[in-house]
C-alpha cells in the first residue's frame, strides 16, 4: 500500500513540475490594507488537472504538500516558519525548514530555507525535483482541507508534542514502559487478547509485544508476536495472540517500545466515532471520520465479552482511504467454529467492545 503511493506520488510530481510553467489565472485586487496570509491554498499554475500543490498558513507556520486529486493521495514537501507581513503591498520572507517534521518524507525539501513570496493574493516560490526546477503559485482556496505541521520541542512533530505537555516532557523510555498497563486473558474459543494501555502523556511510536509459552520447565516452546504504532495516551490497543497447538504450562510477557521515530505519522483516533451492535450473525461497525483530513488506514479489533471473560477476538480487514466527514459500515462475520454452532447475543455474549488500533495518516 505505500509503495504504490510513493510510486504514484513521484511519477504524479515530476508530471507536475514538467507542466507547471504556465502564468497564474487567478488576480485578484488587493484592497490597501495588510493582507492576511492565514488560511489554505492550492496552485494555480499546474497543468495537470489531477497532480498539484496545497499549502496551509497559521499565525507561524507553512507547511505545503503534493497532492494527486483522483486517489486524494497527500505528501509532505515543506514544513516551515512563517512571518505576517506588516505593510500592504508585495511581501517575501525565509522560511527556515523544521527538518525535525520533514527529515523523514520521501519527498520533502531537504533545503534549510526557502524564499515564499506574496504579491497580489497569490504565493509563490521554487520547486526543484530530479532537475528540474519551477516556479509554483497558489491562491487561497477554502476547499482545500489541510493543516500546519509544527515543529516541537526536543525534534517532536506537533502530534507528539500535543501529547507531551505539562510534565510529561522529556518522557524517557523506561518512564512510559512504567506507565503502560499490559493485560493477557484468554479467550473461549483457544486463543488470547492482550490489552495494552498507555497510561503515559506520550505518544508511543512503536509497540513490539511478544508472548513466550513455557512448558513445566520453564522453557519456552512457542511464540506469537505483534505490533503497534502512534499508542496515543489513555487508549487501549488489543493484539490477538494464537496459543500452540500442544499443551504449555505458563506464559510471559515481552515488549519493546520506540519514541520519536514514526515523525510522518498522524493518529486520528480522537476524531473517529465507533459504534456497533449486534447483526444476523454478525457484529455491525460504524465508522465516522469527524477528522478534517482524510485518513489513509484505520485497524480496529472486535472484542466479545460474556460478563468479565472474553468469549473471541475478531480482527476484521482494515479500512481505507476514509474521507473527511465520511462514515463507512463494515460487517463483522461472528466465530465459525463447532465451539459456537449457532453463536447468538444472549446466549454466548453479553457485550461488544470495539478497540481501534490506529487511524493513521502516513505523511507520505
Amino acid at each position: 500500500m505505500k509503495k504504490a503511493y510513493m510510486l504514484l506520488l513521484i511519477s504524479s510530481m515530476l508530471l507536475l513540475l514538467l507542466a507547471g510553467c504556465g502564468g497564474s489565472t487567478n488576480v485578484n485586487e488587493a484592497e490597501p490594507t495588510i493582507p492576511d496570509l492565514k488560511g489554505t491554498y492550492k496552485q494555480t499554475n499546474s497543468n495537470s488537472e489531477d497532480a498539484y500543490q496545497i499549502a496551509a498558513i497559521d499565525e507561524d507556520t507553512i507547511t505545503i504538500y503534493w497532492y494527486t486529486e483522483n486517489d486524494q493521495v497527500t505528501a509532505l514537501y515543506w514544513s516551515g516558519t512563517f512571518e505576517a507581513p506588516t505593510t500592504d503591498g508585495e511581501y517575501s520572507w525565509e522560511s527556515q525548514n523544521y527538518h525535525d517534521v520533514t527529515e523523514y518524507d520521501l519527498l520533502a525539501s531537504g533545503d534549510d530555507t526557502k524564499t515564499i513570496n506574496y504579491d497580489n493574493g497569490e504565493i509563490s516560490y521554487d520547486v526543484s525535483m530530479m532537475g528540474v526546477t519551477t516556479k509554483v503559485i497558489l491562491a487561497k482556496d477554502e476547499s482545500v482541507k489541510v493543516s500546519t505541521q509544527k515543529s516541537g520541542s526536543n525534534g517532536e512533530t506537533a502530534n507528539e508534542a500535543t501529547a507531551s505537555e505539562g510534565d510529561s516532557a522529556g518522557e524517557t523510555v523506561e518512564e512510559v514502559a512504567k506507565q503502560l498497563d499490559i493485560t493477557a486473558k484468554p479467550t473461549q474459543d483457544g486463543q488470547i487478547a492482550v490489552f495494552i494501555t498507555n497510561n503515559s502523556k506520550t505518544i508511543i511510536d512503536e509497540l513490539d509485544v511478544k508472548i513466550n509459552y513455557l512448558d513445566s520447565n520453564k522453557m519456552v516452546i512457542d511464540q506469537d508476536e505483534d505490533g503497534h504504532d502512534m499508542i496515543l495516551p489513555g487508549y487501549t490497543v488489543v493484539s490477538k495472540m494464537a496459543i500452540p497447538s500442544v499443551e504449555f504450562a505458563d506464559s510471559q510477557i515481552e515488549y519493546n517500545i520506540e519514541l520519536g521515530v514514526n515523525r510522518g505519522y498522524i493518529n486520528h483516533s480522537e476524531n473517529v466515532e465507533i459504534a456497533s451492535n449486534p447483526g444476523d450473525g454478525c457484529v455491525i461497525v460504524q465508522i465516522t471520520n469527524n477528522s478534517d483530513v482524510k485518513i489513509d488506514e484505520i485497524e480496529y479489533d472486535v472484542v466479545l465479552f460474556k460478563g468479565e471473560d472474553v468469549v473471541t477476538i475478531m480482527y476484521p480487514e482494515d479500512v481505507y482511504d476514509l474521507d473527511a466527514g465520511q462514515s463507512t459500515t463494515e460487517k463483522v462475520d461472528l466465530y465459525s467454529s463447532k465451539t459456537f454452532e449457532n453463536f447468538t447475543y444472549e446466549k454466548d455474549y453479553d457485550r461488544i467492545e470495539v478497540y481501534l488500533n490506529q487511524a493513521h495518516t502516513f505523511g507520505y
